[in-house]
């Protein structure tokens, strides 16, 4: 595997490619009988996650950087997966994108904390 991955990657500096085939995982939903992910329904969780291969091809050094919002509001991101043991491109290409997209770390898209104080007793 890893050296499949190195030839489909030998033309490029880099690959960038999603994190995950689906948004986010539905709360409260059970995700047992698998979910759908581009109109394809999949038997469990984890082959949505396009995390996998490079895990296991860990030779390669990955990094997942904010890439916007699905449609119901939840953060996106991309990985960005670099030849073996080349982590300053990784890092290269991960500043590069954040310096185009610096809308993900400003205080409009951050969660909103609620601040819960106990009752008194």
């Amino acid at each position: 595997m890893q050296r499949e991955l190195a030839e489909a990657m030998a033309p490029f500096d880099a690959l960038i490619c999603p994190t995950s085939g689906t948004i986010a995982f539905p709360a409260g939903e059970s995700l047992l009988d698998g979910l759908t992910v581009a109109g394809q329904h999949v038997n469990t969780t984890a082959e949505a996650l396009l995390t996998l291969p490079f895990n296991v091809a860990n030779r390669c050094p990955v990094l997942a950087v904010p890439s916007g919002h699905a449609h119901n509001g939840v953060p996106t991101g991309v990985q960005i997966v670099g030849h073996t043991y080349d982590e300053p491109t990784v890092f290269r290409i991960g500043k590069a994108l954040e310096k185009i997209r610096p809308w993900a770390y400003t205080e409009k898209h951050q969660p909103r904390l609620d601040v819960v104080t106990p009752a008194s007793s």
